[in-house]
């Protein structure tokens, strides 16, 4: 053996040893990935599994990602809608603008199939009340409490207002 061919065995040894560092950071890294998963899978945070026909209690309903809540396997990991209250979605059915399954007079259950729909149906233009900001084809006339006797400019305004005041409490009842 010369020494050109030491060189060569030298560096091929080199060569592995530095694969073998870059295959050990890289199982390392893995590890560490496996570890945070395993992790997150004891700790109960990962989403509880609900199909979309699976009833579920009015209660449990704001947990249900459809509206923005958190439903975790464990229930401190649990984070309910900041957008949707149970109030809000007994309401709903109370108008009946929400289907419900009662299997007694005590219990109320929705699926995540209902609270799609529900949703999609809130969406839908038709359903939108004449007071939203979007602007209507024509306008409603309202009655004001104020009788015109002329053309006064002020007299006007005040009509401009008394409509502005009444929609804006029309607003605020919602």
């Amino acid at each position: 053996m010369d020494e050109d061919d030491d060189k060569t065995a030298l560096q091929l040894t080199q060569e592995l040893l530095d694969d073998l560092d870059g295959f050990i950071v890289e199982v390392e890294q893995k590890s560490a990935v496996y570890d945070d998963h395993l992790d997150y899978l004891k700790s109960g945070a990962m989403p509880y599994p609900v199909d979309f026909d699976t009833p579920v209690k009015v209660e449990d309903a704001v947990l249900l990602p459809e509206l923005g809540g958190h439903w975790a396997v464990n229930p401190e990991f649990s984070v309910p809608s900041q957008t949707h209250a149970v109030k809000t979605l007994r309401k709903a059915i109370s108008d009946g603008l929400l289907a419900v399954e009662k299997p007694n007079t005590k219990n109320q259950f929705l699926t995540r199939k209902m609270i799609q729909e529900w949703r999609e149906s809130c969406r839908d233009q038709s359903n939108r009340p004449d007071f939203s900001s979007v602007k209507n084809v024509e306008t409603k006339t309202a009655k004001s409490h104020i009788y015109r006797n002329g053309a006064s400019t002020t007299e006007e305004k005040k009509l401009i207002q008394d409509a502005a005041r009444a929609s804006l409490n029309a607003l605020k009842k919602l």
